[in-house]
């Protein structure tokens, strides 16, 4: 999936599952984490058993389509180190697709805005 804008959004929510090697196209923020004990067990078990998809990176598309992580961070950055190391890679890549759960920033800015609207009617009544 390259292509954000044609993400079929139900409720203010999409999954989209992007090839790791296509993740340099989009503008991730707040996904890079430092290192740390956290960062080290979540590598070694990509490592050993791959990446797990069953739990999809909590992000929020912004509305000038940057892809902000929410949840998930340590997984994204352990991720894309084990798919850069050789050795890890040798019989198989570890990492193939990234899913994200993306909440659309629109959506919820617009629900937003009517609860606001909602609440001024009931107090000035």
């Amino acid at each position: 999936m390259r292509d954000l804008k044609k993400l079929d959004f139900r409720q203010g929510y999409a999954i989209a599952e992007i090839d790791i090697e296509d993740l340099h196209h989009f503008q991730v923020v707040n996904a890079e984490r430092v290192e740390s004990p956290r960062l080290q067990r979540v590598r070694n078990a990509i490592r050993e058993e791959g990446y797990n998809n069953l739990e999809p990176i909590m992000a929020r598309l912004t509305p000038s389509g940057k892809i902000y992580v929410e949840d998930g961070g340590h997984r994204l950055t352990a991720a894309h180190q084990v798919n850069r190391e050789f050795l890890s890679n040798l019989f198989g890549n570890k990492v193939d697709i990234i899913s994200f759960l993306l909440r659309d920033g629109h959506y919820f800015r617009k629900v937003a805005k009517k609860r606001k609207k909602k609440s001024r009617i009931l107090i000035g009544s």
